[in-house]
């Protein structure tokens, strides 16, 4: 996929800076990813990846951002390994599986994230990736 790319391209290496938001792909691939990448690293760091000056997850969540869907059952999950500055909210309107108009008061009813992680991905995080 694309953030394989980036990461294994040394994108993100040469432009820290960089911010990539993956939007309409709900928030839990990516941590498929940034395990699978640092497995792969943790053989290749040696002689294929020593352009790298940190292992391929970091890269993710320092430069990466996700939108996650109200209903997720994983979302917690992908906060915690990815981080709770870097999930912002999707309604996945109008497609047939989204929970819309009910999305907003689908997060907000979440037991299984806080308070403050619900600000954030409901707005806080996409203000200040878009600079707002």
């Amino acid at each position: 996929p694309a953030l394989v790319a980036l990461v294994c391209g040394g994108v993100f290496e040469r432009f820290p800076r960089l911010r990539v938001a993956f939007f309409e792909c709900s928030a839990h691939w990516i941590v498929y990813w940034m395990h699978r990448m640092d497995e792969d690293y943790e053989w290749a760091k040696d002689e294929y990846a020593k352009q790298f000056s940190m292992p391929p997850s970091e890269y993710v969540r320092r430069n990466c951002y996700v939108t996650c869907e109200a209903d997720e059952k994983l979302l917690s999950v992908a906060i915690a390994e990815l981080g709770e500055d870097h999930v912002c909210f999707a309604t996945d309107y109008p497609h047939f599986d989204s929970v819309y108009p009910e999305t907003v008061s689908t997060i907000r009813g979440r037991s299984d994230i806080t308070e403050r992680q619900k600000e954030k991905i409901l707005g806080e995080n996409a203000a200040r990736l878009l600079n707002l």
